[in-house]
């Protein structure tokens, strides 16, 4: 077997692709988690978002995003392949998403699922990278009556109350907490 060794550059390119894929990670645990400051931390301050319906300054987006949190019960964010290109302290990436949101309507609840492309425009400043122009393409989505919400009656066993999870106060933050404080 042929060893590869590579060179710096190439190593310097893969830390600098996974900087840019934490940053997207953060996002969507910054949008399932409430978590407006872990959203701010992904886009510089004069960054611009078109994201459905809105369409405006990056601060502009998560005050809005999180008025429109509130009427929703849960979220969650799935990234699938992404396509990046770095060229020097830009870089600009493809990502695929699918967004599943329950929310209470009169009727009762209703299930919203979502996929498309997540269009970034990323810059690299003190060695941070952070969005600068993100435009949301959504390929489709689809509505449902939501399904049960009866844990107890869970197919594979009653479900546990500390291991449902939705919003800032999920089980999973007590472990993030944990490891954000050394």
């Amino acid at each position: 077997m042929t060893k590869i060794f590579p060179d710096v550059e190439t190593v310097a390119t893969l830390i600098n692709l996974e900087l840019i894929r934490d940053c997207l990670a953060r996002y969507c645990r910054g949008m399932d988690r409430r978590d407006m400051e872990m959203l701010r931390s992904v886009y510089w301050p004069e960054a611009t978002d078109q994201h459905g319906s809105f369409r405006g300054s990056a601060a502009e987006f998560i005050a809005w995003i999180e008025r429109v949190l509130d009427g929703i019960e849960l979220t969650q964010h799935f990234l699938g392949q992404n396509l990046i290109r770095i060229e020097d302290n830009q870089a600009f990436a493809e990502t695929y998403y699918n967004a599943y949101h329950r929310l209470s309507s009169p009727d009762g609840r209703i299930e919203v699922y979502l996929w498309g492309r997540y269009n970034d425009k990323f810059e690299c400043r003190g060695g941070i990278w952070k969005i600068v122009d993100r435009l949301v393409v959504c390929d489709g989505y689809r509505q449902n009556d939501a399904v049960s919400d009866d844990w107890q009656s869970f197919p594979f066993g009653p479900v546990p109350e500390n291991s449902i999870g939705s919003g800032i106060a999920d089980p999973s933050s007590y472990f993030w907490n944990f490891v954000s404080s050394g």
